[in-house]
């Protein structure tokens, strides 16, 4: 993983004014990615973000994405993320891949632009 990994518990987690740019190789493990959040409990706000050229090359970073949520009891919010010229080659997981349990996942303004998936 070449980027941000953090677990937390607790309320008010925030990320804002990101921007990953020019990554070729974001992830090459199993649930890997860019952007990586677990927590049991608490909240993540992520906002203003921006990723653009970047991708996982590897066809087998199965479940891997620019941005992995797992989380329990957790709330998460996306606000404003831009995704742009991204490319993805792995198995399966999106540019954002959320696995939660009884927890509200929120998006708002989120945007694709010439991303390219896997060609399997």
């Amino acid at each position: 993983m070449g980027g941000i990994a953090f677990s937390s518990n607790l309320q008010g987690n925030k990320i804002s004014g990101l921007t990953a740019m020019n990554n070729p190789q974001v992830a090459t493990g199993w649930n890997s990615g860019f952007l990586v959040f677990t927590g049991n409990g608490g909240s993540l706000d992520i906002t203003n973000t921006t990723f653009i050229n970047n991708g996982i090359e590897s066809r087998n970073a199965v479940s891997s994405a620019l941005i992995l949520i797992d989380t329990k009891n957790t709330d998460v919010n996306f606000d404003n993320i831009v995704f742009t010229n991204n490319k993805k080659a792995n198995q399966s997981g999106g540019m954002i891949s959320v696995y939660a349990q009884n927890g509200a996942i929120t998006m708002n303004n989120i945007t694709m632009n010439e991303n390219e998936a896997s060609k399997q």
